[in-house]
């Protein structure tokens, strides 16, 4: 007698059982399977993407997935691996680890030493997130300490990078996170810069443009700023900076006062410490369009580009627009509501004048756009 039936059913049995162990083997082979370049190149775009759009979380996560992926690419040498480590510390700062963060920022500048020469600027980014990491303590100060010392063989004492970093460790000196106001941080590191007989003119000019920067007193900013004016040097890079930047500001403040003539005597002042440089000609100061009524009415959003002159006192003259979009559309007529806002406004602009053989000139074909932009 034969008996089939359940020899067949365990045989299918059997077989099911194979075909599951075969699938599994197959997903995890696929799963654990090595990362490829593309796969770290989609991960680093997607990593980007996150940090662009400020998403956090994404980016912590994203971050870390690029990491694990250069982990298994990249030979342990690889200028590129600090970098990605980099990243993942800033993420974890940013997501409020802060001992993670100074951790594996301590792992990347430990990379980044076995990649690069000791006094490399490389080693910055590491050295200074570490001491941002640590503000207020003594490893933090030593950290700004070693950064400073790669930062002058590289730039100078002179060097803006190296004032900005030395006032950055003034004021770190005097603060634990949360616990001091910013004004008192700054006076506290302002009065270290006074009492300290060895800061010289260049870094405490740069404190006192610091001070007066976020000074809400009209009065006593422009004593902040006329005293850095009064000690700073501008045969240096650094002080240069401290001048043009304090200058800009005792601009405005002078022409909200109506006093146009010393708003003016900056400017110039201003247009010759920055010399025709072939950067953006932009506005020491600005005035913001009235939106015209008939499309603020209607949600119209829209820009205007336009096109002046400016005259050997920074003064704005002759605009005319040149192109007017509206509602993404480009007008057949450059006659229009926002072209008489933008006109009106660029009116009120005042530009640093250009110089030529020690003197100020007018300087034409000067563009600019004026947009107009309902924020929801």
């Amino acid at each position: 007698m034969v008996v089939s039936g359940p020899i067949t059913r365990r045989g299918d049995s059997m077989i099911r059982l194979a075909m599951l162990i075969l699938l599994s083997v197959f997903f995890i082979a696929t799963s654990y399977a090595e990362p490829t370049e593309d796969d770290f190149a989609e991960a680093w775009q997607d990593y980007a993407e996150a940090r662009r759009k400020g998403n956090k979380s994404r980016t912590l996560k994203l971050s870390r997935r690029v990491l694990d992926i250069g982990q298994s690419l990249l030979a342990d040498d690889d200028p590129r691996m600090p970098v990605l480590m980099g990243n993942y510390a800033r993420a974890l700062s940013h997501s409020g680890k802060r001992e993670e963060a100074a951790a594996q920022y301590a792992a990347a500048l430990a990379r980044a030493e076995s990649v690069y020469a000791a006094d490399s600027d490389e080693l910055l980014t590491f050295l200074q997130a570490l001491a941002r990491e640590g503000t207020g303590t003594a490893e933090s100060d030593a950290y700004y300490q070693r950064a400073l010392a790669i930062r002058e063989s590289i730039s100078g004492r002179d060097s803006v990078a190296y004032v900005q970093l030395n006032f950055e460790r003034a004021v770190s000196r005097f603060t634990a996170p949360g616990e001091i106001a910013k004004k008192k941080q700054l006076d506290m590191a302002l009065q270290s810069y006074r009492d300290d007989g060895e800061t010289d003119s260049t870094n405490l000019a740069y404190a006192l443009y610091q001070r007066g920067r976020v000074e809400t007193s009209q009065k006593s900013q422009q004593s902040y700023l006329e005293e850095a004016l009064g000690l700073v040097s501008e045969d240096s890079p650094a002080g240069r900076f401290t001048s043009i930047e304090a200058r800009k500001i005792l601009i405005r403040l002078y022409d909200a006062r109506g006093d146009s003539e010393r708003a003016t005597e900056h400017l110039i002042s201003v247009g010759q410490l920055q010399g025709n440089s072939g950067e953006d000609y932009l506005p020491v100061m600005r005035a913001a369009p009235r939106y015209p009524m008939k499309y603020l009415r209607t949600g119209t959003s829209g820009h205007v580009d336009l096109e002046f002159s400016v005259d050997e006192l920074g003064y704005v003259r002759n605009p005319v627009a040149v192109a007017v979009v509206k509602a993404g559309v480009p007008a057949k007529s450059v006659k229009s509501e926002f072209a008489d806002a933008a006109i009106d406004a660029v009116r009120q602009f005042r530009y640093a004048p250009r110089f030529e053989g020690g003197e100020p000139i007018v300087t034409d074909g000067v563009q600019t756009r004026i947009s107009f932009k309902i924020e929801r």
